[in-house]
């Protein structure tokens, strides 16, 4: 579902200290650990709202499908 774009999230979260420094400021060492964290988990979250919602709308009898 995110084919790749882990992977464009990772290298901006990674070019962003450069370029912070290189406009003058100052990141914490933390931040890519903490940014990364931060994009797995909302990541996690989201994969799991994707799968309570087709597991919603599946048509199959599951716990939630409509009784025909």
């Amino acid at each position: 579902m995110f084919n790749g774009w882990k992977t464009i999230i990772g290298l901006a979260i990674a070019a962003v200290p450069s370029l912070a420094a290189l406009l003058g400021f100052n990141v914490s060492p933390d931040f890519e650990t903490q940014a990364l964290g931060t994009v797995d988990e909302v990541v996690t979250i989201g994969g799991l709202v994707l799968a309570l919602y087709g597991r919603l709308v599946a048509q199959v009898p599951g716990w939630f499908a409509p009784k025909e």
